[in-house]
């Protein structure tokens, strides 16, 4: 199935954000955490493909995802306190 230019919507960076921190807020297991990381992973991928995000600079995309990790690691930290 093809899609001409009026049909494409692009994806919305802040939304990506968005579910990514709920997805690492929402872990309650070493399991989860795991897999939030991997999570965190394809987030990177995906603000590194340019053509997806133009108007995205590298030290915003940089920022986010080093924003995120230290998300995790907080959230890890926690886990493994209790």
């Amino acid at each position: 199935m093809s899609m001409n230019n009026r049909e494409y919507k692009a994806p919305d960076m802040h939304e990506a954000y968005s579910k990514c921190v709920n997805v690492i807020m929402k872990c309650r297991t070493e399991e989860q955490l795991m897999n939030a990381g991997r999570y965190l992973r394809n987030y990177e991928r995906l603000m590194q493909n340019s053509h997806l995000y133009p108007t995205i600079r590298k030290p915003l995309a940089k920022r986010n995802v080093t924003n995120l990790l230290s998300l995790l690691r907080i959230k890890r930290k926690q886990f493994l306190d209790l």
